[in-house]
Parts: C-alpha cells; structure tokens; sequence
C-alpha cells in the first residue's frame, strides 16, 4: 500500500512538472574550435518564444517537457531538439556543426502549375488586389492584381491556384491562427526580421521552403518581394494571403465533412 501510494506521488509530481515552465538553458559551442557561438537565434517553435545566444555563447528561455525547439545560425547546421525533463534540470553544452552557406534559389515560375486539384472554374473567386502593410509595399512596390480575377490567366491555368493554396496552408488553420500570436512577440519577431533563409520560418508553418515561394506567387506578391524580403515580411504575407481565402478555405472544409 505505501508502494502504490509513493507511486502516484510520482506520477502527479510528474504530470504538474510536464505542464509548468521550466528554463531551458545552455551555452553553445562549435564542435570543431570550441569556441562559444554568438548570436544565435533559439526560438521554441510551440510556444512561440525566442532568444538569442549571449558574449559567452549561453542562453535561457521557458520551455515545457515536449517542446520543440530550433537553433540556427548562419554557417552552421540546424539543431532541433524536443525537450526532455533531463535537460530542464540542468544546463546543456549544445555543439553546433559547420554547415555550406549556400542562399536558397528562389524560382518563380510562370503559368505551368503542378500540386493542385482540377475544379470547376466557377469556383474561382474574383479577388481584389492583395492589401500589404504600407512597409512593405514602400520597400517592394504593391502586389500586382491578383491573376484570379483574370479571365486570360484563368484559362492558361488549368489547375486552380486557390486550390493549391488550400492544400499547402489551409490545411493548418490552426496553426496558421497560433502564428498571428508573433506579432505580439518582440523577441521572435525581431529573430525573424534579421533573418532571409526561411528556416524557422517554414517549421514555424510546418511546410518546405519551396512552399513558401508557392503559395506567394500563387498570392502574386512580386518576385522582388519573395527574393529580398526578411522572414517576418513574408509571414505576414502568408498569414495576409491566407485571410484572403480564408472563406473560401471554410466553405471547402465544411463541404468535405458532409
């Protein structure tokens, strides 16, 4: 009896430890020259927090059992890791590992599209032209009208882009509604507003790169705007474009559930 009592003091100790903040917290260093590493961006990836590496290479943020977190820096390779109670109890020596500096190739192609669903063209929406913030539109010139209210375009794209839109975003709503918490948070948002390789930008979305690029030309944002903006430009774009559809994506989620 006082085995099974001990037990569940353990098992209830275990969960309220599980749902409380604790600091993750460490120093990093480069495999090779162990040096300590400056100015990386640590950004925990459910809770929606970031922080960078300090002049002694050393970081802390809250972070719960499970959490996701992704560790970049230019030059070196990505660290995911998922948090265990192990390393909220006591401080880690994370290494980081060289990595190419290579800027990914962004290619914005014409009216071939691939990925997406035949539909009836009726049911493209006639759009107005995409509103961006008044930064944006003064670094990169406004989007230009949108190809759906085209008839021209239409016809050229036999596969409907908004379709393909909703496969690649529309599908994680509720992520997409989660992510809009960032910008209200300084910390992450100035992480992404330094940075260009939509790293954590495409785990913060939950799709590939190349994704990305998609569904802002799909959006017909500029081809200057994809190539030059920072990441915290194109999240807006992406959380702007899909508020543009965001009916359009309900109506079609209600009519696959009946």
């Amino acid at each position: 009896m006082y085995k099974i009592f001990l037990f569940f003091i353990f098992l209830s100790a275990t969960f309220l430890v599980s749902g409380q903040d604790n600091l993750f917290t460490g120093t990093l260093i480069h495999a090779g020259t162990k040096q300590v590493i400056v100015g990386a961006n640590i950004v925990n990836l459910t809770s929606l927090d970031g922080t960078t590496s300090d002049q002694n290479g050393m970081f802390s943020m809250p972070a719960k059992i499970n959490d996701s977190i992704i560790i970049t820096f230019m030059g070196y390779k990505t660290v995911n890791l998922k948090i265990t109670p192990e390393q909220l109890q006591k401080h880690q020596t994370i290494y980081m590992l060289d990595a190419p500096v290579a800027l990914d190739e962004v290619i914005v192609s014409s009216d071939q599209l691939t990925g997406s669903l035949p539909v009836d063209i009726n049911l493209i929406p006639v759009q107005k032209p995409i509103d961006i913030s008044p930064k944006i539109a003064a670094m990169f010139g406004s989007p230009r009208p949108t190809a759906l209210s085209r008839v021209n375009d239409v016809l050229k794209k036999i596969l409907n882009p908004v379709d393909l839109i909703y496969n690649i975003i529309a599908t994680r709503a509720k992520d997409l509604r989660r992510l809009k918490k960032i910008q209200e948070e300084d910390k992450v948002k100035q992480i992404l507003a330094n940075k260009f390789d939509r790293e954590i930008l495409s785990r913060l979305l939950k799709i590939d790169k190349k994704d990305v690029y998609l569904v802002l030309e799909m959006c017909d944002y500029p081809e200057k705007f994809i190539r030059e903006a920072n990441d915290l430009q194109i999240l807006e774009a992406i959380l702007n474009c899909y508020s543009q559809y965001e009916r359009y994506f309900d109506e079609k989620k209600t009519k696959k559930e009946f």
